[in-house]
């Protein structure tokens, strides 16, 4: 694409794994890439470097969020399951890491590592439930996780352990699942149409209006990054006044945008955004057919993010590793 097309800058990629490959090719290349999706803190952290950024979260935003949440719920034994690949590993850790400096004497019981596109998780289920954990902890996401979801409740899971969940807050679920989904998982969530960021509700109800009048569904939270991400390119192409790679790419770090999702800048030593993130319960609303998310909390992302030390020290650490 580089080569054949000429393109000045690479834009998007969901897989974790697929953008840590993608950014080592842009690096070698020397090609700014721009991820708006893929969530491995390892991205901008571990296997960082000057030619790629990210306009959206990360997992170490995600999970130290769910941490911050869960910490404050009497739950001591966590079970962890999760795809066993780049986002399940990294997510996971976030989580428990973090969890571990909020909350005195919690326990890990073990975790599970069902392949990317399984299907069946009724051995999953059954070794949760026969560990007795106080909550579960998951980044199923996708089809994944609506299967998941829809076998534990044919075992009374979630009558008998908590559920927190890194997918669940996403219509992208929720919708799917409608009524089937139970009230009461904890879910964390970027973006929610119903629940603007304070200070863009009208910002928020006049794009939620549009989009809606465009696609004729409610904006995800694909749909708003995207959207977002779009806005902040151009914005630094605008700035820099041109799009060559080493000019866009330095203007990008150290950027600041007003955004619909809030304020957000894409810190200069490590190029990863600051946008927040939010934790919440799922319960039945009487206005929508699919469940919406209530008792939610906030986490900024600079609160919660690595700091810099924390980032070079990583960095210095996957280098002795041979990387």
């Amino acid at each position: 694409m580089v080569t054949r097309d000429k393109v000045d800058f690479v834009m998007g990629i969901i897989s974790s794994g697929v953008a840590l490959a993608v950014s080592q090719v842009a690096k070698e290349m020397k090609v700014l890439f721009v991820d708006t999706i893929a969530q491995t803190s390892a991205l901008t952290g571990e296997q960082g470097h000057p030619y790629v950024v990210r306009t959206n979260t990360n997992s170490t935003i995600i999970g130290r969020t769910a941490a911050l949440a869960a910490a404050k719920q009497d739950w001591q034994k966590f079970y962890f399951i999760g795809p066993d690949y780049e986002w399940g590993h990294v997510v996971n850790n976030d989580f428990w890491s973090f969890l571990q400096t909020k909350k005195e004497g919690v326990e890990k019981l073990g975790d599970l590592w069902p392949k990317l596109g399984e299907r069946d998780f009724s051995s999953h289920i059954t070794t949760m439930l026969a560990a007795e954990p106080d909550a579960v902890f998951s980044s199923l996401w996708g089809g994944d996780l609506i299967a998941f979801i829809k076998q534990a409740k044919a075992y009374g899971f979630f009558e008998k352990t908590k559920f927190i969940s890194t997918g669940a807050g996403d219509l992208d679920i929720l919708k799917p699942l409608g009524e089937e989904m139970p009230d009461g998982l904890m879910a964390t969530f970027l973006y929610a149409f119903d629940m603007p960021i304070q200070g863009k509700e009208k910002e928020n109800d006049a794009f939620v209006a549009k989009f809606k009048e465009k696609a004729g569904y409610e904006p995800k939270t694909g749909d708003i990054i995207g959207y977002v991400s779009t806005y902040m390119l151009a914005e630094a192409i605008e700035k820099a006044d041109t799009t060559e790679t080493e000019k866009l790419a330095a203007t990008l770090r150290g950027m600041s945008f007003d955004t619909v999702l809030g304020p957000a800048t894409i810190r200069d030593f490590d190029g990863q955004s600051t946008f927040g993130y939010h934790a919440g319960f799922t319960y039945t609303h009487a206005d929508y057919p699919f469940k919406r998310l209530k008792d939610v909390t906030r986490a900024e992302g600079e609160a919660v993010l690595r700091t810099e030390a924390e980032i070079e020290k990583a960095r210095e650490d996957y280098k002795k590793k041979g990387n």
